[in-house]
């Protein structure tokens, strides 16, 4: 890790740049730069946020041309980086193999966005794994233990901050379902039920709080807290008093209130996190600015917190976070840039002696190494993501999460049927999702009382013991479409059902070793559907051995080939169709009419 100290006299800044713990030869290097500079560059960055959050908000109804955010930020950030780091410790920065970064700098120049200081090819916050200590605040060694971790979410405690509390809920909810409780003991309180005294009594021997909702902002640092109902406040120095430790607190705030007489204060964040440092928390993750109220803030943060809990720094899952909302949010979108870490990057909260490791989903492995119908319909709904309402993103994940099932459900029926299970399949007049997942359950069931291997082996372990959060996504696509579900309360759903067809879809990963291809009737060239781009190819006997001394017997079928198990199943209900007249024209996967009993006909 490198350590970069940086002190500040007068105009001066005093740079010790330190590797690993040993010092680098450039040591006490010096730069001048004025104060003046450095508030303007911060209220520059600042007013590029509000213009962000005032377009996105407002649907661009005021504006004649959309704003060119990113490009402004890169600017801004190569302008700064280039008359405030001196020409070693740029060149060092530039050069270094380490991947985390931490600055220990002086008070003044607390306010300095570093993570979005640009060195002419990237920010520093996509080159490091960022945190900063503000000289003068303590900083205290994390404790281990082989307890579980305790977290306690605080929501919406004014009672005003409609999204602070739809917040609250759903992290509790997709933490709830995707953490296991033999890692993670999660309680959330919301409302005007919090109390100083509850509060008190709650915070105590938390690992991570969790908090969405007003700060309260005072001349003296101590003083500084979290609003609460009645216009009460929860003092840091009353946290300090409460003499507790904890590793991380997580604030996604809205700085709206201030003690009287103070105007436009400076550095209010970053007094509040040393504030809260001061009273014995180890680590703080704010926020430079006001976070938006919107979708893209909640999924921010579930993001961080899935990373922490797969046995990731808080740097990384900080990073994380950001990679993922820099190449899949709206270009204008620049929460990435708003959340800063106070404390060491290299911190991991989740204890390394417990085994459990959470996958985090990887879109563009998705859309590389899953079978087609899945990684186009997925990389369709992520391109939805991006900008558009809620109610297409909604219709673009159903239709995601429809391909899924369907292919799923042709694998594990065609499975059952080649293997002889002889079910009886229920005769239905029109595709229905419950239905469909309630066959699939079924036959999945006659594998595992029969003791017979599936042709995907994973199929039996995920799917069963996902079988709750299938259901759930299904019953909230038919309230959907059933009118049920408002404009407001759909991105809380939208978000949740994502969380979990993308664990599916993760846990899923012996897909990447299975195969679909179009055996052709007359070619030694056959349609492989892998990935998002299909192609047409020889079958590799170095990688198929098993199957192209038999390639005959499947030819103008549809086969399912997984490496790994050196396994074949043609597929039923699935077709390959040419999409031209010409012999190597486009040829496309297309599910039969599951809308007709035609399928099931075939399966019996």
């Amino acid at each position: 890790m490198i350590d970069l100290l940086i002190d500040r006299v007068g105009n001066v800044n005093i740079f010790n740049f330190l590797n690993s713990g040993q010092f680098h030869s450039e040591s006490h290097i010096q730069s001048s730069i004025d104060s003046d500079l450095i508030s303007e560059y911060v209220k520059e960055i600042e007013n590029l946020s509000k213009l962000s959050n005032n377009f996105l908000s407002n649907h661009e109804s005021n504006f004649r041309v959309k704003p060119d955010v990113l490009k402004e930020l890169k600017i801004l950030g190569e302008t700064f980086y280039d008359q405030f780091f001196p020409g070693s410790i740029s060149d060092n920065l530039r050069t270094t193999t380490e991947k985390y970064l931490h600055f220990n700098i002086d008070s003044s120049l607390a306010e300095i966005p570093w993570e979005l200081l640009y060195d002419g090819d990237c920010f520093l916050s996509d080159r490091f794994l960022i945190g900063r200590t503000i000289k003068g605040s303590k900083t205290f060694l994390q404790e281990t233990t082989n307890q579980k971790l305790k977290m306690l979410i605080i929501a919406d405690p004014t009672e005003d901050l409609e999204w602070a509390q739809k917040e609250g809920e759903t992290l509790f909810q997709v933490l709830k379902e995707k953490v296991p409780s033999s890692v993670l003991d999660i309680e959330f309180i919301a409302g005007s039920q919090i109390t100083k005294l509850k509060l008190l009594s709650m915070i105590r021997g938390k690992n991570i709080i969790h908090y969405a909702g007003h700060l309260f902002f005072s001349s003296d640092p101590m003083e500084n807290g979290w609003l609460l109902s009645g216009d009460k406040i929860l003092k840091a120095r009353e946290i300090k008093n409460s003499a507790f430790s904890t590793n991380l607190v997580f604030s996604n705030s809205c700085n709206s209130s201030r003690s009287p007489g103070l105007k436009n204060p400076k550095n209010i964040m970053n007094d509040f996190a040393s504030s809260f440092l001061m009273s014995g928390i180890m680590s703080f993750i704010g926020t430079k600015w006001e976070v938006a109220d919107n979708a893209t803030t909640l999924d921010f943060t579930i993001r961080f917190y899935l990373s922490l809990f797969s046995d990731k720094s808080l740097g990384e899952s900080l990073f994380i976070a950001r990679e993922y909302a820099r190449k899949n949010y709206d270009p204008l979108d620049v929460i990435w840039a708003n959340y800063s870490l106070y404390g060491h990057p290299d911190r991991i909260i989740l204890n390394k002696s417990n085994n459990h490791r959470n996958k985090i989903i990887d879109p563009l492995m998705i859309r590389k190494s899953y079978p087609t119908p899945i990684a186009v319909s997925y990389a369709n709904f992520i391109a939805h993501e991006r900008s558009d309402t809620s109610e297409n993103k909604m219709k673009a994940f159903i239709e995601s999460f429809e391909e899924f099932s369907k292919l799923i459900g042709v694998i594990v029926l065609s499975d059952h049927k080649y293997k002889a299970l002889n079910q009886n399949y229920e005769r239905v007049s029109e595709f229905n999702l419950g239905i469909w997942w309630d066959l699939i359950f079924k036959s999945i069931l006659d594998f595992k009382k029969l003791q017979i291997t599936m042709v995907i082996e994973s199929f039996l372990v995920v799917l069963f013991s996902n079988k709750d959060l299938i259901y759930k996504i299904i019953n909230w696509i038919e309230k959907f479409r059933s009118g049920v579900l408002d404009v407001e309360s759909l991105e809380g759903y939208l978000i949740t059902s994502q969380y979990y067809y993308e664990n599916l879809l993760v846990e899923l990963n012996e897909f990447e070793k299975c195969y679909i291809f179009f055996i052709s009737n007359d070619s030694d060239r056959h349609h492989l559907f892998y990935g998002y781009n299909k192609k047409e190819m020889e079958v590799d006997s170095s990688q198929f051995a098993f199957f192209v001394n038999r390639i005959d017997e499947f030819r103008g079928k549809v086969v399912l080939l997984n490496k790994n198990k050196k396994a074949i199943l043609p597929l039923l209900g699935i077709n390959a169709i040419n999409n031209g007249n010409s012999q190597n024209s486009d040829v496309s996967l297309e599910f039969m009419n599951l809308n007709t009993n035609q399928l099931l006909s075939i399966l019996k």
